[in-house]
């Protein structure tokens, strides 16, 4: 499936994350189903009109395949 440029500005870590659907063909009801949480709340936070939890993104990321880290800046 093609990814499609959101049509809001969405914040680094949630663009890398729909990205990331796309880019391994999930749909947005699986990956809702996977990390637990309603089909709508996924739609709000790839559309930009939802902001997810810090909790709700390393779900979001695990759902992925993906692992979210904090490092230390320098």
């Amino acid at each position: 499936m093609p990814y499609k440029e959101p049509a809001k500005r969405l914040h680094p870590l949630v663009y890398t994350l729909r990205k990331r659907r796309y880019e391994i063909g999930m749909g947005a009801a699986e990956v809702a189903e996977r990390i637990g949480y309603e089909l709508s709340t996924l739609q709000a936070w790839e559309l930009g009109t939802g902001r997810p939890t810090l909790s709700s993104l390393e779900a979001w990321a695990t759902g992925l395949g993906m692992k979210l880290e904090l490092k230390e800046s320098k």
